[in-house]
């Protein structure tokens, strides 16, 4: 048996093709697509919130900056001092009653006027006594003695040493010694008081440790 095939058959369409997979990628797409822009959509929200928070935050601070702060202080208008008091004179007509009779005088010319004194309506002024200058007191001045030795070498007896001594005394002005009048009991310019001033000397310097005074006087020039 033969089988003919027409013109018609030959130009039968073709079965056609399935579009399932374009729409699955499509509805994969879109539902990427959704998730991405819920993502953007959340963050938006995020940030939104935070904006918010950190304003209302700033709004806080500001409010309790101001309550902490103290209030302005208001300037006081400076206060005019009062105009000081002027004397005020007053002249009044003094009615003067006439001799012999009771009544008030009430007519009064230039034979009958009688001013009265100026009134001065001002206290005199206080008088204060001012305050007496301090006097300085003189710093105390006494006398002090004190046992002194020296021994020197004396021409005529071969270079041997004599032992001087005795009392010397001195003056204390104050917290100080005078060392001007040390040995003042001896003969000045004699060799007994130059060897009294060097035993004085020696004196001071070794009882420097006892008193300050001490100390300051053994450095003076026998």
């Amino acid at each position: 048996m033969e089988i003919r095939v027409t013109e018609r058959d030959q130009l039968a369409p073709k079965p056609k093709k399935r579009n399932t997979p374009i729409i699955i990628s499509s509805l994969v797409t879109l539902a990427i697509a959704a998730l991405i822009g819920w993502w953007f959509y959340q963050e938006d929200l995020k940030q939104i919130e935070q904006r918010r928070v950190q304003e209302q935050a700033a709004v806080q601070k500001r409010m309790q900056a101001v309550a902490r702060s103290p209030e302005p202080v208001q300037a006081k208008a400076p206060v005019m001092a009062e105009p000081a008091k002027q004397l005020h004179i007053e002249r009044a007509v003094q009615p003067v009653d006439q001799p012999g009779t009771g009544k008030k005088q009430t007519v009064f010319n230039d034979q009958n006027y009688v001013p009265k004194g100026a009134v001065n309506s001002i206290p005199p002024p206080t008088m204060t006594s001012r305050a007496k200058p301090q006097t300085r007191k003189a710093p105390t001045r006494y006398r002090e003695w004190a046992p002194w030795y020296w021994d020197s070498v004396q021409s005529g007896r071969g270079g041997r040493k004599t032992r001087t001594s005795g009392r010397f005394s001195y003056d204390v002005i104050g917290s100080r010694i005078d060392t001007s009048s040390v040995c003042s009991n001896e003969k000045a310019g004699s060799l007994r008081y130059r060897d009294c001033r060097k035993g004085a000397k020696r004196f001071f310097q070794e009882n420097c440790s006892r008193n300050q005074m001490f100390c300051l006087a053994g450095e003076m020039a026998p």
